[in-house]
């Protein structure tokens, strides 16, 4: 069965939304609506938010569930400090974790179904990472790529 598109999107956002990070709510800052890192003040990072991708069909066989791939890209802001002896990419890497950590099936299922409402739930491709590595540059983002699989 194929669940409404929002619903699956809703549950996505709601688990990401839930991630802790050293047992506590690791985003100041959390959204379905995209927002720029540059309209997302330092002190409401780190920050969540999750866009909708591109859809694909497929037909395996004559008839039968058409199989959907969704997509969603999530982005991650995060802040670190300016001094020499920080490393930036520590709260990233921090924060990628809990992320991964997430969407890792819960235990004795084989992948993440959302509460069953799709076939599985992963990041998939490319993950991006810019540490904000610049002189005075303190901003660091991550937007990682998320494939949902529905039908079967």
């Amino acid at each position: 069965m194929n669940y409404p598109d929002e619903q699956i999107y809703a549950a996505l956002f709601a688990l990401l939304d839930a991630t802790l990070l050293n047992g506590s709510r690791a985003w100041m800052t959390s959204s379905r609506k995209w927002q720029s890192w540059a309209d997302v003040s330092p002190s409401n990072q780190p920050a969540l938010f999750m866009r909708e991708g591109r859809q694909r069909a497929t037909q395996n066989e004559a008839n039968g569930l058409t199989e959907w791939k969704l997509r969603a890209t999530v982005w991650i802001y995060c802040q670190h400090p300016q001094d020499q002896g920080s490393v930036p990419a520590t709260l990233i890497n921090n924060l990628l974790t809990a992320v991964k950590n997430q969407l890792s099936p819960l235990p004795g299922l084989d992948a993440q179904t959302l509460g069953r409402l799709v076939t599985n739930c992963f990041i998939e491709g490319d993950v991006l990472i810019d540490e904000g590595i610049a002189p005075q540059d303190t901003q660091s983002i991550v937007v990682v790529p998320i494939s949902i699989v529905t039908g079967d």
